[in-house]
């Protein structure tokens, strides 16, 4: 099983683009506003699958889904597409331990790729 790390929104800082490691990224809409310069920096330096939590968790994971069809419909040129499983929830106390099962079980099943890392952002550690 993964363990999750917890990381402050300046982390993306020092994510490589086109890096070998391969993540899920678990992004708290309560603790840290995530913009499309930080979802494309999550998709180019490996991330796999994502995951909102907390109340803007539904319009971040809408927001997600738009920059890939954006990066694979019109920037792609003949790339091979670029794949990322989205997930959101909301509504319950426990929104990082659910997201934090969701990574750990179901999420790196589902994409089937040697995920190295599981990267929670948020403040509620």
């Amino acid at each position: 099983m993964k363990t999750v790390e917890f990381k402050d929104k300046l982390f993306l800082d020092s994510l490589f683009p086109n890096g070998e490691d391969k993540f899920v990224c678990i992004w708290d809409t309560d603790s840290f506003d995530c913009c499309e310069k930080d979802i494309r920096k999550l998709i180019k330096s490996g991330c796999v699958a994502f995951i909102s939590f907390g109340k803007r968790a539904e319009e971040l994971h809408d927001i997600f889904d738009e920059v890939l069809i954006i990066i694979n419909v019109i920037e792609n040129n003949n790339s091979s597409d670029i794949f990322v499983d989205t997930l959101w929830q909301r509504g319950s106390d426990n929104n990082l331990s659910e997201a934090v099962y969701n990574a750990q079980h179901c999420m790196i099943e589902e994409v089937d790729i040697a995920c190295n890392k599981i990267y929670a952002f948020t403040k509620k550690h």
